[in-house]
C-alpha cells in the first residue's frame, strides 16, 4: 500500500529556508509541496502528523499548520534530531476502501509502526478514539493518560465526538485499556458518579490541587503511558486563550510543558496527540504557540531519555524490601542507582509469569510511595495492580 497518498503535503510557506540552521524546524524531513515523501525506511526517532476539522470530506487543515508555524521556529535543544513530518491526513480518494474513520486509524497504525514516537496535532480530541482503534486491531493492550479539566464521558450512544470520546472507549467489550490515568481534572467540572466510576474500574484520578502541590508525584503516572491525550483546555485561560472550553483555573502552560518533558522522557510512550484549540479564536495564534511549546517538550525529553535496564535483578537497581504480616504482602521496591526512579513489584502466579511472559509485573512508583509503605500505609498502585490482575 502506497501511504503517501494518505497525506496531503505540509504547505510550502511553512517550511524553512534555512536547512542547517539551529532551529527545530531546519532538523525536519518534511513531505512538501516539493520533493519526496520522506524516506522512513531508517525509523525516525519522532514523527509528525497532522488531522484537521472535518468537514464534509474535506479537513480545514489551520490547527495543524499554526501549530508548526510556532514549532518549527522554536530553537532545537543540544542534540542532533531525528524529525520527519508526514504533513496531514486527507481522505480524497477513499472511493469505497473505507470510511474516514478507517483512513485515521490506518494511517495511526502506519506510522506508530514507522516511527519510536508519533506526535499528532488533531483538531479534536476525539481523535484520541482512532488511536485506542490502532491499538485494539493490532490486539495490543496500552495505557493511557489524559490530561484534562473534565471527563470526556458523555452519552456513548450518540455519534463520537470531543465530549464522549473516552466513554465510548470505556464501554467498549473489545477495549484494549490496562490503565487510565485522568491528571488535572477539576473537581467542580465533573459529576462525582463519575470520579467513583474511574476509582471503580481501578484507573488513576489526580485532581488539578493535588498535582499542583505535588508536580513531581506526576512522573510514575507519566512514566506508565504507552498514550497521551492531551486537552488545551487542562490549561488556564492566561494560558491558553484560545482553548475550545476556557476556563479561569487549570494548569499554567509551564506546569504543563513540564509534564510534556516527563511524558517525552518515557521509553514506553508511542503517540501523544495535542487537541482541542478554537481555530475561530482570535487568540487562535497564541494557543498554537502554546501548544507548540508542549510538543516542544515533549521531543525535548525524549532526547533526554535514559533507558533503564528491564532486568531488575542488575547490579543497576536497589532493592527495598517492605515486610507485611505475610509473604503475600510483603512489598518489594526497587530503585535506579543511575536515573533514581522508582518501581513497584507485583508478584504474579505461575499462569501469569507464562501469559505475560515476566516473572514479575513492575509498576512505576515514586519515593513516596516507599516511604509511605514503611508506615505500614499500603500504596494506591499496589492496590489497583492487583486489581486489574485479579489477585
Amino acid at each position: 500500500m502506497n501511504f503517501m497518498e494518505f497525506f496531503s503535503p505540509v504547505p510550502g510557506f511553512l517550511l524553512p529556508d534555512r536547512p542547517n540552521g539551529d532551529r527545530l524546524g531546519d532538523s525536519i524531513r518534511y513531505f512538501g509541496n516539493v520533493g519526496a515523501f520522506p524516506d522512513l525506511s531508517n525509523r525516525p526517532d519522532l514523527l509528525l502528523l497532522g488531522l484537521g476539522e472535518r468537514k464534509d470530506g474535506t479537513v480545514d487543515n489551520r490547527y495543524p499548520d499554526e501549530i508548526r508555524k510556532h514549532l518549527y521556529t522554536l530553537y532545537k535543544g543540544l542534540y542532533k534530531p531525528d524529525l520527519a513530518d508526514a504533513g496531514n491526513i486527507r481522505f480524497e480518494g477513499l472511493g469505497e476502501a473505507g470510511t474516514e474513520d478507517d483512513r485515521i486509524v490506518e494511517a495511526l497504525s502506519w506510522a506508530m509502526n514507522s516511527a519510536g514516537l508519533v506526535i499528532l496535532l488533531g483538531h479534536s480530541q476525539d481523535y484520541t478514539w482512532h488511536i485506542h482503534e490502532a491499538y485494539r486491531r493490532r490486539n495490543m493492550y496500552f495505557n493511557l493518560c489524559v490530561i484534562d479539566a473534565s471527563l470526556d464521558m458523555g452519552d456513548e450512544a450518540e455519534e463520537l465526538d470531543a465530549s464522549n470520546w473516552l466513554g465510548k472507549i470505556l464501554f467498549n467489550r473489545l477495549n484494549k485499556l490496562f490503565n487510565v490515568s485522568l491528571m488535572g481534572y477539576q473537581n467542580y467540572l465533573v459529576p462525582p458518579r463519575l470520579v467513583q466510576t474511574f476509582r471503580d474500574l481501578h484507573f488513576d484520578v489526580v485532581r488539578l490541587g493535588d498535582l499542583r502541590a505535588q508536580m513531581e508525584e506526576a512522573e510514575p503516572y507519566l512514566r506508565d503511558a504507552d498514550v497521551v491525550s492531551i486537552d488545551a483546555s487542562s490549561m488556564q485561560y492566561s494560558s491558553c486563550p484560545a482553548a475550545r472550553e476556557q476556563w479561569p483555573n487549570g494548569l499554567r502552560g509551564e506546569e504543563l510543558c513540564r509534564m510534556a518533558r516527563y511524558l517525552g522522557m518515557s521509553p514506553k510512550l508511542t503517540c501523544a496527540g495535542v487537541f482541542n484549540l478554537d481555530t475561530d479564536s482570535p487568540q487562535f495564534s497564541l494557543g498554537a504557540s502554546a501548544m507548540a511549546q508542549v510538543v516542544w517538550h515533549i521531543i525535548d525529553g525524549f532526547y533526554a531519555r535514559t533507558v533503564d535496564n528491564p532486568d531488575f535483578s542488575s547490579s543497576e537497581y536497589l532493592s527495598y524490601e517492605v515486610a507485611g504480616d505475610t509473604e503475600s504482602s510483603s512489598l518489594r521496591f526497587y530503585q535506579n542507582r543511575i536515573s533514581g526512579r522508582w518501581w513497584l513489584r507485583i508478584p504474579l502466579p505461575i499462569d501469569l509469569q507464562i501469559q505475560y511472559n515476566v516473572p514479575e509485573f513492575v509498576v512505576p512508583c515514586s519515593e513516596k510511595d516507599y516511604l509511605a509503605a514503611t508506615m505500614n500505609e499500603v500504596p494506591e498502585r499496589w492496590m489497583n495492580s492487583l486489581k486489574k490482575l485479579n489477585l
